[in-house]
């Protein structure tokens, strides 16, 4: 939940939001939903209507052959394994256009004051198009879970991913 965008605000109120400590230099290199305490002075007002909220949205393209399995692993890293019906892992594919095949992580965040993922990963490729959400807490994993279409009419395809939520 963000802070209030006027009225009084105190360290308490950022405190409870962030998470850092009763220090205002505490939060330099703080990151939220509109960028990051970075550098120069830092006053209350720098967090009027500002959230802890991590925005995330990412796409990629990944080879699958086969599957795609999801995995979040409690310790900030959203994982997409692609494998061969085998269960062979290749590292490179002609017919996936130089497309990475294997376990990639696929994003990654600071647990630091975080308390909940909650993120849409999609997929859509030749053989169709799917979807999972992870909504829990950051401190625990999740996965393996299967995402997208079974890809199995015959060689490797590039499948395009989207990872889409909040970190909060």
């Amino acid at each position: 939940m963000a802070l209030q965008s006027s009225g009084a605000i105190s360290i308490a109120d950022i405190n409870t939001e962030f998470g850092r400590g009763n220090d205002l230099n505490s939060y330099r290199g703080t990151s939220h939903a509109s960028g990051t305490f970075s550098s120069g002075a830092i006053s209350f007002n720098d967090f009027y209507g500002k959230s802890n909220a991590i925005a995330v949205n990412v796409s990629f393209t990944q080879c699958v052959d086969h599957y795609a399995t999801v995995y979040y692993d409690g310790n900030g890293n959203i994982r997409i394994q692609s494998r061969e019906p085998s269960g062979s892992i290749h590292t490179g594919r002609g017919d996936c256009g130089g497309n990475a095949q294997g376990d990639i992580t696929r994003y990654t965040f600071s647990k630091s004051g975080r308390s909940n993922i909650n993120v849409t990963i999609s997929s859509s490729g030749r053989n169709g198009s799917g979807s999972i959400t992870i909504n829990q807490s950051v401190n625990s994993t999740y996965g393996p879970t299967q995402v997208g279409a079974t890809d199995s009419s015959g060689g490797a395809a590039g499948y395009s991913f989207t990872i889409v939520g909040t970190i909060t």
